[in-house]
């Protein structure tokens, strides 16, 4: 072997020797700052799943309590918004809190506010209850359309719900009396035609889907009384009222009040000059 050789390979060897300590230390240095990474990762998703549980466990106790909070303790009610507003803090992004949240604002009377907390809280929990709800508050806005709107989608949602189906005729048949010309011979506005058509048509799909509520033929008879369809708006009256409260599907919520509609009946069949159900005067 020459010199020359011996030499390159005693540097070749030399480089080998040096490189391999050097290669495992940077090794171990890389696993121990991975490892590190790893643990700052596992306690942070730790503390964040402690400040979680906390956040449930505290909200339950606040709905619990909260659930036999009456609209007039404004006192109690206030403290209760205070104690929501800490927990969304440290839980963003939580429906069920903003939807609380939004609730006791609503029985507070802060309807604007109480909308921009219902309208946060679709981007995570886009329940049924909450655009019932945000309904309501358009409602209490003045703002029909979009509360009409917005109780569509709810209905969507599950078309047989005893309480959401009458909410919504209950607007629809509000916005169409809101344009009813006042004077019996004025032409009607589009817009007057275009909504009692549609309180028509939904009013008719809930007596088909619900045809034990006695609310939904009182609907019916409401709808037939402009313009006045006597007979058919009598024999949806008298439907509604002929049936037991036992069988009507929201007992809670009574949407046309029974002596609303009496009087109603009393105008159909004592309406002079002559009565517009003459084939039924006499009936109950």
């Amino acid at each position: 072997m020459s010199p020359a050789n011996s030499t390159a390979d005693s540097s070749a060897d030399i480089e080998v020797d040096a490189g391999g300590p050097l290669a495992d230390q940077g090794r171990r240095w890389i696993g121990v700052i991975a490892g590190l990474l790893l643990l700052v990762a596992g306690l942070a998703a730790l503390g964040w799943l402690t400040v979680l549980i906390f956040v449930e466990y505290r909200y339950r106790s606040l709905h619990e309590s909260g659930e036999t909070v009456k609209e007039n303790d404004r006192n109690v009610l206030v403290r209760y918004l205070a104690d929501l507003e800490k927990l969304i803090s440290l839980d963003p992004t939580n429906g069920d809190l903003r939807n609380r949240y939004a609730t006791v604002l609503g029985k507070l009377g802060e309807h604007p506010a109480a909308v921009r907390e219902l309208e946060r809280a679709r981007r995570t929990d886009n329940r049924q209850n909450s655009l019932h709800f945000l309904a309501i508050q358009y409602e209490k806005l003045g703002d029909e359309d979009k509360a009409v709107k917005l109780m569509s989608d709810c209905v969507l949602l599950n078309p047989t719900n005893p309480e959401f189906s009458p909410t919504r005729l209950r607007l629809l048949s509000n916005r169409t009396a809101r344009l009813r010309p006042s004077n019996p011979t004025a032409k009607p506005s589009a817009n007057y035609l275009r909504y009692r058509a549609e309180f028509g048509r939904e009013a008719r799909n809930w007596a088909i889907r619900a045809p034990n509520d006695h609310t939904s033929y009182l609907f019916l008879g409401n709808f037939y009384v402009d313009p006045l369809y006597a007979l058919q708006s009598y024999r949806c009256f008298l439907m509604g009222l002929s049936k037991p409260n036992w069988m009507n599907l929201n007992r809670e919520n009574v949407y046309i009040p029974v002596e609303s509609a009496m009087r109603t009946i009393r105008e159909i069949i004592h309406a002079r000059p002559k009565p517009f159900a003459l084939p039924y005067r006499g009936l109950p």
